[in-house]
C-alpha cells in the first residue's frame, strides 16, 4: 500500500513537472523555429496524451497521429482524445521491423518499454529505491504486442511534410530509427525530437551518438538539447539540414 502511494505521488510530481518546467522550455523552442505553425505531428509513444496537448496547445490546427502499444494507456487515449477532429490514434508500437515484440509495463506507466532492463545498473538500484519497490518488481507484466514502422506507415501518407516526428519509447528510439529510413518517397521530416537517457538502466543500451550518426546521414543537424529538469534525462531536437 505504501508502495503504490509513494509511485502515485511521484508521477504526480513528474507530471507536474513535465507541464510546468519542460514543456514550457520546449514550446519556447517550437514557437521560434515553426513560426508559421504546425501542420502535421507524428507521436511515438502517446502515454496518457501530453504531446496531444502539448501540439494542440501550439496550433489547434495540426493534424496528430500517435501510436501507443500499452492497451490501458491507449483506452485512456480513446477516452480523451477519440472524436476530435485531426486526432488519429493507433494501437500499436513501432520499431525496426513491422511484426509483434514483447512490451514490458512498468509499474511507473510512462516508462513501459520494449527494452529488457539491466538488473545489474546502479541507476535502476536507485530508481527501485525511490520508488520503494524491489527492482524485480519495476516491470509489472510482459506480453507481446503489433508493431509497425515508420517507414511502413509514412509510405502510406506520402506525399506528406510531417512537421515534427516525436519519439519517446523509452530507451527504444534507436531502433524506431532504423525503421525509419531511407525515408519513402515524397515523404519530408523537418523536425525529429528523441528522448536521451543518459543512465545505465537497459541491457541492450544503444548510445545516443549512434541514434545522432544515423540522423546526420539522412540529413539531419542538432537543434536544440531541452533539459526535463529531473534525472539523467534531456530531449534532443533534430532539423533537416537545409543542404538537403
Amino acid at each position: 500500500m505504501f508502495a503504490s502511494w509513494r509511485i502515485a505521488l511521484i508521477d504526480r510530481l513528474v507530471g507536474l513537472n513535465e507541464r510546468w518546467v519542460f514543456e514550457r522550455r520546449l514550446a519556447r523552442h517550437y514557437r521560434r523555429v515553426l513560426r508559421s505553425g504546425i501542420r502535421l505531428v507524428i507521436d511515438v509513444g502517446g502515454n496518457r496524451g501530453q504531446t496531444i496537448r502539448f501540439f494542440r496547445r501550439l496550433d489547434r490546427r495540426c493534424v496528430i497521429h500517435t501510436f501507443e502499444p500499452d492497451p490501458a494507456l491507449f483506452a485512456l487515449l480513446q477516452e480523451r482524445f477519440a472524436g476530435i477532429e485531426g486526432v488519429h490514434l493507433h494501437p500499436e508500437g513501432i520499431s525496426d521491423q513491422a511484426g509483434e515484440k514483447l512490451f514490458h509495463e512498468n509499474v511507473l506507466g510512462y516508462t513501459s518499454t520494449f527494452e529488457r532492463l539491466d538488473q545489474g545498473s546502479a541507476y535502476l538500484e536507485k530508481k527501485a529505491r525511490i520508488l520503494g519497490v524491489d527492482k524485480g518488481a519495476i516491470v509489472k507484466r510482459s506480453y507481446p504486442v503489433r508493431v509497425t514502422t515508420l517507414r511502413e506507415f509514412l509510405s502510406g501518407m506520402a506525399p506528406c511534410t510531417v512537421d515534427v516526428l516525436k519519439i519517446d519509447t523509452e530507451g527504444h528510439e534507436h531502433a524506431c530509427l532504423e525503421g525509419l529510413f531511407p525515408l519513402p518517397a515524397g515523404a519530408m521530416i523537418r523536425y525529429v525530437q528523441l528522448e536521451d537517457h543518459r543512465d545505465d538502466m537497459y541491457a541492450d543500451r544503444v548510445p545516443f551518438a549512434r541514434s545522432e550518426q544515423l540522423l546526420r546521414e539522412h540529413g539531419f543537424e542538432l537543434d536544440a538539447r531541452i533539459p526535463h529538469g529531473f534525472g539523467e534525462l534531456d530531449d534532443v531536437v533534430f532539423r533537416r539540414s537545409a543542404n538537403v
